[in-house]
């Protein structure tokens, strides 16, 4: 995971959002007492392309947990950190009233959004990439026998790590491939400190912070002497 700056609201929720709030807590409640289930029309109103465009800018186009690129070979999904709705008789409980609220609402892969699904953990949130900043101090990355893990160094990180399956298959393997590539290139700076080249292959480095996996990297330049 990496920090990111959350972009202005997108006009259809700054125009529709306490509407289509409203609309939904009273179709909750006129299901519940009809024991009905809820229409997901009342939920999914947030699917419009300002919402979808906006949070690609604000993630570059990154799953906001694994950072993964969505949207090419993966669906984009729009994560509710905070979930929308719960699995009956299952904790914790819903946040309906979040729903349409833009600060509740990430970028993020089908996998890490489907294993996360509904969990939220009260006492231990999982990160959230714009509000816990700096977001390094929850995480570090370690070598395991299939590539470079993500490990969490606080019980929020770990709450992060168990719900969204960070260290899956093939998650380790393709850190493992993009950190031989960065430490090549920065081995051969270290190897020959004069060369001129070398501000323009640290510039590429760097340039991958912005990339799939860019945590990883920066936590490589931050440890580049």
């Amino acid at each position: 995971m990496r920090n990111v700056t959350r972009t202005s609201k997108p006009k259809s929720l700054e125009k529709n959002a306490k509407k289509w709030t409203s609309d939904l807590i009273s179709e909750i409640c006129r299901c519940k007492a009809a024991g009905i289930i809820v229409d997901e029309k009342f939920y999914n109103k947030y699917r419009k392309e300002d919402v979808k465009e906006a949070l690609k800018k604000m993630y570059n186009d990154l799953c906001c947990y694994c950072e993964q690129q969505v949207g090419t070979t993966d669906y984009l999904n729009i994560e509710h950190r905070k979930p929308k709705r719960a699995i009956k008789g299952i904790p914790p409980k819903p946040y309906p009233e979040l729903t349409y609220e833009w600060d509740n609402l990430h970028l993020s892969c089908k996998i890490c959004n489907t294993i996360k699904g509904n969990k939220f953990d009260i006492t231990n949130p999982i990160l959230d990439a714009v509000i816990d900043n700096p977001i390094e101090k929850h995480f570090n990355y370690t070598e395991g026998t299939d590539g470079i893990n993500w490990t969490p160094l606080t019980s929020e990180g770990k709450t992060t790590e168990q719900h969204t399956g960070l260290n899956r298959e093939p998650l380790p393997f393709n850190r493992l491939k993009i950190l031989g590539n960065v430490f090549m290139i920065l081995n051969d700076i270290k190897k020959n400190p004069s060369n001129p080249a070398n501000t323009v292959a640290l510039n590429e480095v760097k340039k991958k912070v912005k990339g799939p996996y860019g945590s990883l990297v920066q936590f490589v330049l931050n440890t580049f002497v």
